[in-house]
């Protein structure tokens, strides 16, 4: 996983455009069953297989052990647009999630 998409406590992912709330990771075989996705999405990204296939083992964001189109996409724009810096203190907001 990459360690600036996972907040320090590891309680929030980040998904390239905000903080939510981070899965468990998922399993080696969960995430070779992807492979064809994952090359895919990185090539459309312009990103590194590995480094792809590796984050995206973050994403498995319905807890279903499938790794979605949507899920790769996330976890692709997660790399593509990382965040500046952890959430800020305080995070979550008040009543986050409803």
């Amino acid at each position: 996983m990459s360690s600036g998409n996972i907040s320090p406590d590891g309680k929030w992912l980040w998904n390239g455009t905000e903080w939510i709330p981070a899965p468990p990771v998922t399993s080696p075989e969960v995430v070779q069953t992807a492979i064809p996705i994952i090359e895919n999405t990185a090539q459309q990204y312009n990103l590194n297989v590995e480094e792809l296939k590796t984050n995206t083992a973050s994403f498995d964001l319905n807890q279903d052990q499938y790794l979605s189109p949507h899920e790769v996409e996330l976890s692709a724009q997660s790399l593509a647009n990382p965040p500046q810096g952890y959430p800020p203190q305080g995070y979550p907001p008040q009543g986050y999630p409803p």
